[in-house]
Formats: C-alpha cells, sequence, structure tokens
C-alpha cells in the first residue's frame, strides 16, 4: 500500500486548528507542582528536555507516561512534546481508512471503497485480481463459466478486458443461409453473403450447373439453342450472369421490319440482301431511305431550322412538320428566350415593362413601392435571383452580384428609412437624381440573414431611389423585402436606426430626443444627477449586496448594460487589451467636496473619470480598476472599482463604464458624498471610523486600520502586539489557520477579549463576521480561557477574564471548526474571514 503520510498529515494540520476540542493535556494535581519561583516541591528542581517526566511536565522528550497515538484514538504515528513540556502534540499521529464504517477516517476527502486504500480489501473488489466476485462480471481468466457460446456466439475464444467486463471481440456468428438475417454481421444477408453460395437453399451463378431462375450456367444451356430462340443458326451461349448470349445467332435480312437481323450493321432496305425486295423503301420501319426527310423522331430541331422555338415531328409520309415552330412574342403571356417575363399586356407599373423586361432591373424602369397600411410603411418584395447586375455598390465593389433599383417619391418633408431584410448578406443604398449618379447613404453592416437599414432626410415629391444587392463574396441571394417608411422619434415604435423609442422626446429618461440610448456617449450621457438621490443603500431601486457600509450622504445611482452601447472610448491611461462596449455618465457636484464613485459587476468592469471636456486626455482623468478576489454571497456583484474625486459645486464630470479586454454585461454605478473621519459612521471610502481621531486605538486618524496583522504570526515570538484599549484588524484562511496577539495585562485587572466585525466595537456579527473561536494562554502555553460564540446567536467570540499576575500574555484566533474557509478581501462583505480583536478593560 503507497504511503498516504502527507495527505494525512495535512489533514490532521487542519484538524488541529479547527477542532473545538483542546489538546492540551495537563496530568497535574492542580498545584504547581513545585516549578513555580514561589514553590516548595523540595529535592532537585524538574527540568524540561531532562527526558524524565516529572510532576507538572504533560510529557519530557519521547517520554509520554502511558499516552500514546493509539490511546487518542489514532492508528499509529508518534506524539510530540511542546510549550515546554506542557503539551502533547498528535500532529504526528495518523488514522488508516476503514473500507465499511461510511466515514472518511483518513480525512482524504474519498470514504471507504472510493478510497484507494481500500481497493482489493473485503468488502471492496478489485478489478485485476484474477477473482471476478461482487459485480464484475470476470477478472482474468475467470469467466464465471461463461463462453462465446453461453453469450449467444457460434463459436471463437471470449476474454476479458481490463475493466472486468466481457470481451467477445474473437467470438463469431455463422450466417444461416435462408433466415433473412445478417448472422455474421458482414453486411450480406442469406444467399447473398458468400458463406451459402453452392448450399441447397442458395443456387450459385458460375457452378456450372443450371439452378433457379438461371437461363443456363457457364457450358450448360439447357436444352436451348440458336434455333429453339428463333434465329436461322449460329452459336447460343452464355453470359457471367447466366442469362442466353445471342450475339452469334444470325436471321436472314427481313427487309421489312427495321431490324438488322443478320447482324452485319444494314436495316432493311440500305441491306444488299434486300435489294431485290420490292418493298424498299418503308416509310415507317425508323430507317431514313432513299428520298424520305425522316422516318421516326427527327434528327433536327426548330432551333436548328433557324425559329426561336417549338417542336417538330415526322408526320405518316416520312416528311418533316414544322406547324408548332414558331418565335418569340413579347406581350403574349409567356416569358420565353431573352424575355424577363412576360405578363401579356404592353402597361407600365405592373412589374413587367412593354419590352419584357423585369421592372427594378435597370434606372430606366424602376420598381415602385407599395403602402402597406398594418407596417405604416410602403413596400416591394421580389428575389434577387432573377435579376442581372448593373451597378456597383457604393458601400465599396460588391462584386458580380444582382442588383435591383426601386424609385420613392415621399409624401411629405421628413427623415425617412429604409430596411431590406432576406437570407442573404444584402447591401442596401440610396442615390438621388439622376438614378445611380451617387451614393446618399450605404449600409453593408450585417451579415447573412441581419439585413441593412438606412435613414435619409427628404423633401417632398423628392425622386430617391433604393438599391438592393448583394455583398461580394456571398452566393446565396434569394427572396428578400424592401421596406421604406418615415422615421418619427418619440411615437413608440422602434422605426429604421432608432435604439430606442418611449414615446417621447423629453431627456434624462434613458432614451434621447434622437431615439438613441442615453449613456453611449459623451453626447448623450445618462445624467445621474436627473433622477434625484437616495438617503440610504436601503433606498436603492436595486440591491448590490450586503449593505454593510453606509454613505456620508445623499446617493445616485445608475444600473444599465453595456451591451446596450457601442465601444466608443479608452481611457489614456489604462493597461491592457481594448475595452469592450461603454457606456458614460454625467454627474454635477451639488455642493463643493469630495464625491465618491463606485462601480460593482458581476464581470471584469473597469470606470475612469474624464472632466468637462469628456475625452481620452482630459485634465482630471481619474483611473479606478476592477478589484478582484471580493467574494460576496450568491447573486451580489462580485467585481468593485473605487475612485474618490474633489469637486467644486456645480463641476461638471463624465464616468465611463468599461471592460477590461472586451468584457461586457450588467453594471451599478453609485456616486455619493465622501465620508466624514471621526464621526463614527464608516463609509464606502473609509476603513475604520470609531468616532474619534486619536491614533493608537486601531484607527487611524484617517480612518484606516493601525494594528494590521503581520505574516507570520501564529508563534509566540512573531504574535503581533496588541495595546489594551485598542483593536486590532487580521484575516484566516486557508493558508493562516490560526493568529496570535500580544497584550500586557495588570494583576487583579478584569479584560473583555472579544471578535467584532466593525468599528467602533459593537459586537455587530449580523453582516459577514467570521464565525471565531478564541483562546487566552500564558507565556507557557497554558490554557487559561476560550469561547467558541458569545451566544447561540452570533459567531462573534467574547472571554472576561480577570489577570492573576501582571505580565504578558497571548490570544489565539482561529476559525470555528464549521466555518467555512473563503479568501479575505476589502471591503468586508458577507462569507469575508476578515476580522476585528478587542481587548479593553471592564470598568466596574
Amino acid at each position: 500500500m503507497r504511503s498516504r503520510f502527507p495527505v494525512v498529515l495535512l489533514a490532521l494540520l487542519l484538524w488541529v486548528a479547527c477542532s473545538g476540542e483542546s489538546s492540551l493535556r495537563d496530568t497535574g494535581d492542580g498545584g504547581d507542582g513545585g516549578n513555580s519561583p514561589g514553590g516548595s516541591g523540595g529535592g532537585k528542581a524538574p527540568r524540561c528536555g531532562d527526558g524524565r517526566l516529572d510532576p507538572g511536565e504533560a510529557c519530557d522528550g519521547a517520554e509520554f507516561g502511558s499516552a500514546t497515538c493509539e490511546s487518542e484514538g489514532y492508528d499509529g504515528g508518534k506524539l510530540a512534546c511542546l510549550h515546554a513540556c506542557g503539551r502533547i502534540s498528535t500532529r504526528g499521529c495518523f488514522r488508516a481508512e476503514r473500507c465499511d464504517n461510511a466515514e472518511d477516517d483518513d480525512l482524504d476527502g474519498r470514504v471507504d471503497c472510493a478510497d484507494d486504500d481500500c481497493a482489493g480489501i473485503s468488502p471492496c473488489p478489485r478489478c485485476g485480481d484474477g477473482v471476478a466476485d461482487l459485480d464484475e462480471a470476470c477478472d482474468g481468466k475467470d469467466l464465471r463459466a461463461n463462453s462465446c457460446e453461453s453469450l449467444g456466439f457460434d463459436a471463437g475464444e471470449l476474454r476479458c478486458d481490463a475493466t472486468c467486463g466481457f470481451d467477445t471481440s474473437s467470438c463469431v456468428r455463422y450466417e444461416h443461409c435462408g433466415n433473412g438475417i445478417d448472422d455474421d454481421e458482414n453486411g450480406a444477408v442469406d444467399c447473398a453473403d458468400d458463406a451459402c453460395f453452392d448450399t441447397a437453399a442458395c443456387p450459385r451463378c458460375g457452378d456450372l450447373r443450371v439452378n433457379g431462375q438461371e437461363e443456363c450456367d457457364g457450358p450448360d444451356l439447357g436444352q436451348a439453342s440458336c434455333a429453339s430462340r428463333g434465329f436461322a443458326s449460329g452459336q447460343l451461349a452464355c453470359t457471367s450472369s447466366c442469362t442466353f448470349d445471342e450475339s452469334l445467332c444470325t436471321r436472314p435480312e427481313a427487309c421489312t421490319n427495321a431490324l438488322d437481323d443478320d447482324r452485319d450493321g444494314l436495316v432493311d432496305c440500305d441491306d444488299p440482301d434486300c435489294e431485290s425486295e420490292f418493298s424498299c423503301p418503308v416509310c415507317g420501319n425508323g430507317v431514313v431511305q432513299l428520298g424520305e426527310e425522316c422516318d421516326g423522331p427527327p434528327s433536327s430541331s426548330c432551333v436548328t431550322l433557324g425559329f426561336d422555338t417549338g417542336s417538330i415531328s415526322c408526320d405518316a409520309s416520312c416528311r418533316l412538320d414544322l406547324t408548332e415552330c414558331r418565335d418569340f412574342a413579347c406581350g403574349d403571356g409567356v416569358a420565353e428566350g431573352l424575355e424577363r417575363c412576360d405578363d401579356g399586356n404592353e402597361q407600365t407599373g405592373d412589374g413587367c415593362t412593354p419590352a419584357c423586361e423585369l421592372e427594378g432591373d435597370v434606372c430606366a424602369a424602376p420598381a415602385t413601392l407599395a403602402w402597406d397600411p398594418a407596417q405604416e410603411a410602403w413596400t416591394w418584395s421580389a428575389d434577387l435571383t432573377r435579376y442581372f447586375f448593373d451597378y456597383p455598390s457604393a458601400c465599396g465593389y460588391s462584386g458580380y452580384s444582382s442588383d435591383v433599383v426601386v424609385s420613392f417619391a415621399p409624401p411629405a418633408n421628413g427623415r425617412y428609412y429604409a430596411t431590406v431584410d432576406g437570407a442573404f448578406d444584402a447591401v442596401l443604398w440610396a442615390s438621388g437624381h439622376p438614378c445611380a449618379s451617387g451614393s446618399l447613404v450605404c449600409a453593408d453592416d450585417g451579415a447573412a440573414g441581419e439585413g441593412e437599414t438606412i435613414e435619409l432626410d427628404l423633401a417632398a415629391g423628392e425622386t430617391t431611389f433604393f438599391f438592393v444587392a448583394e455583398t461580394a463574396g456571398s452566393s446565396n441571394a434569394g427572396p428578400f423585402v424592401l421596406r421604406v417608411g418615415e422615421a418619427i422619434c418619440g411615437n413608440g415604435r422602434l422605426e429604421g436606426l432608432e435604439q430606442c423609442d418611449d414615446g417621447n422626446t423629453a431627456p434624462a429618461d434613458g432614451c434621447d430626443g434622437q431615439c438613441r440610448f442615453e449613456g453611449d456617449s459623451c453626447a448623450d450621457a445618462f445624467g445621474l444627477n436627473a433622477y434625484g438621490s437616495y438617503a440610504s443603500w436601503n433606498d436603492l431601486p436595486f440591491t448590490i449586496g450586503p449593505a454593510n457600509r453606509v454613505a456620508a450622504g445623499p446617493m445616485w445611482a445608475w444600473a444599465a448594460s453595456t451591451e446596450l452601447f457601442q465601444p466608443n472610448y479608452s481611457s489614456s491611461g489604462q493597461f491592457g487589451p481594448t475595452p469592450g462596449a461603454d457606456g458614460v455618465a454625467r454627474f454635477i457636484a451639488p455642493a463643493d467636496g469630495t464625491y465618491v464613485f463606485s462601480l460593482y459587476a458581476t464581470w471584469d468592469a473597469m470606470l475612469f473619470v474624464w472632466g468637462g471636456a469628456c475625452g481620452p486626455g482630459a485634465s482630471t482623468e481619474v483611473t479606478g480598476y476592477g478589484l478582484d478576489g471580493w467574494t460576496p454571497p450568491p447573486g451580489y456583484a462580485s467585481q468593485m472599482a473605487l475612485v474618490n474625486v474633489q469637486l467644486a459645486a456645480g463641476e461638471e464630470i463624465f464616468l465611463v463604464v468599461d471592460g477590461y479586454s472586451g468584457a461586457t454585461g450588467d453594471f451599478w454605478l453609485l456616486a455619493a458624498t465622501a465620508g466624514v473621519c471621526g464621526d463614527g459612521q464608516p463609509t464606502m471610502d473609509e476603513r475604520c471610523d470609531d468616532g474619534n481621531l486619536s491614533p493608537g486605538d486601531g484607527c487611524s486618524p484617517t480612518c484606516e486600520h493601525e494594528n494590521v496583522e503581520v505574516e507570520p504570526n501564529g508563534s509566540f515570538a512573531s504574535a503581533g502586539p496588541l495595546a489594551v484599549g485598542s483593536y486590532g484588524y487580521g484575516s484566516l484562511d486557508l493558508f493562516d489557520v490560526a493568529d496570535l496577539w500580544s497584550f500586557t495585562a495588570e494583576a487583579g485587572e478584569t479584560y473583555e477579549i472579544a471578535t467584532t466585525h466593525t468599528a467602533p466595537l459593537n459586537f455587530d456579527c449580523s453582516r459577514g463576521a467570521p464565525d471565531t473561536r478564541l483562546r487566552l494562554l500564558d507565556a507557557s502555553g497554558a490554557l487559561l480561557a476560550e469561547n467558541d460564540d458569545v451566544d447561540g446567536s452570533t459567531p462573534c467570540s467574547r472571554i472576561e477574564w480577570t489577570a492573576p499576575a501582571s505580565g504578558i500574555y497571548f490570544v489565539e484566533a482561529t476559525l470555528s471548526a464549521f466555518h467555512p474557509l473563503v479568501i479575505d478581501s476589502y471591503p468586508l462583505s458577507a462569507g469575508s474571514n476578515a476580522y476585528l480583536l478587542s481587548i479593553r478593560p471592564v470598568v466596574p
């Protein structure tokens, strides 16, 4: 069995760090055993490290008394002696996996038979041990008395594969000739299978015997001969498919049956054998003879004889009948030859010109639009494949693709749109008068099936020509619909190139007076002040995370998605790939002061600020980048960027929300006045606020944490010093299982030692505080007091303790055994492992 010591050791370390049970052992009688400076034990003073177990010592070197790993509930390993012979450590002990108790004994994350340690151990079978047991079909040569025949095959050798399943690749089945089944699975059934040839059920062509439906087989012709087959002479043979070969049989030329009876290549009257026949030539024998123009289907056609179309025939006198041959005629209702159409009339405006050309094919005969009241637009539908290439696209050379042209005269002045919809990759452009003289506007942006839309301002009665073609390189032109209508912003209906239409042209409501999304660019930035302000997080119209921070004053908010906007801007100070789509908000400071702008998103978002010039390089540009690693509860924003800007009353700035490496998605942008350090209200831009500006109490005069843990701090020598009456800021994660803090106590004084989440320290653990466990130790490592939870409703820990003597003491902070390990980050959020540790005297 392979060694599991590293895995077990890691599991034991985590267990020891997180277990709610004390691993300290006290073998004394409650006194100090004469080891304290004032003791009266008498005799030679005990000394830790002399290898003897003296009174007051839990262990000494390799001496542990009767204690072993096994007595401590483990399966093996070595004990260790720690903390000046005052503590036995079981870190070197391990447990072995038991394979039938449904528990993860060795703490490697795998239970019973799922653990590799149990492979091949009862009750866990192991494939490859040569014994087929439990749910194994076989194992090695143990086939459980099975064979190819017992599994339904006819023969072969059954084997066992590497997964202890049957390998039937060497088993075979025979073809049974007559059951209609492909038994041997070679694709041929019954007599079609070579295995059935020459069997009683399957006669075979080529076995030199006439069987079944065979006319002959090799030399076996039965009783047949050329004479019996109606010939005068010759040699009858048999083909390879067992049918008669009459090629060597001959007859005399009959002269009137249109057959080459004697097989000399000449038919009837063309055969010299018929020269003396009075019946030659013969009309109707299928052979053009002597003065006949035809005999049977003519070899010529109406077209070869100079007509446009028609059908030619041969009459009963073997003369050509040309009565069905004719030339094309425009207006006869049949589109033929070079006619593009033929509607049976010479009217215009009905889709077909008097010259049988398609209206819409060229500028000389453009198509016209018809009013569709249901769509409130003029429409025209056609099939692009019916038209020729006449005009190159104004968007650039489009290749030799078909194109159509439509004329339109608007009834009134206004802005009009034209949209083409079809399954192909279309090009749409407009030209003034004269037709195709130049482009007014052109669109070739959408892919196949997406259509194209253009807009332009037109005067009443002004003739405009719209062209539809296929993009160069495309080859799937087909039906399409061209729709032209008036683009009226504010009518509540999306038309043309409008991004939105909310039924009005009022600004600051998300859709501007040109029906574009507000926030797409500096020109139509979203008015952050336009919707009023909010007094607190609870008043916001959306939820972005736990309300563990407050605003110092009014808050302004904008919730949107960058997927609505175009990628217009990039910060001049930004690093990394080109950003994605961006949104722009305008903010006007209502008063002098510092303002905090915080961006929340579930994707990798960035925030940067421009001055009134609104553009890269603006003089007041400040950039805020995403804070990766913030881990809020599920459903809340997972990225945050924070920017502080000093503004004067009435000063205008622009806030640009962008995506790193093209990222896009929903976002929430908040603006608020900066907090006032010392007012006791920690705001979004303050890490702490204890209500004063005094230094040395854990929160600095600039509202930053003063006593921040420095790793490593898991031993007495590296413990972080903490003044009584102050607090320290620390965090715990998978790689930092315990923090040690030191403080100086005075004899007889009572102290409160506690963890909390907020400052001032009011033991508010309801929003994101970690579930901590505190242990108070003296300088020798002896446990003086401990606490896991203050009460049943809070995960914070608190110890109230009176110092027996003046000196240095230590506080060990760990996560409770049931607290999930989450990487710490700032700002604090639900699920974070950041904590505040307070040590302060208890005032009577």
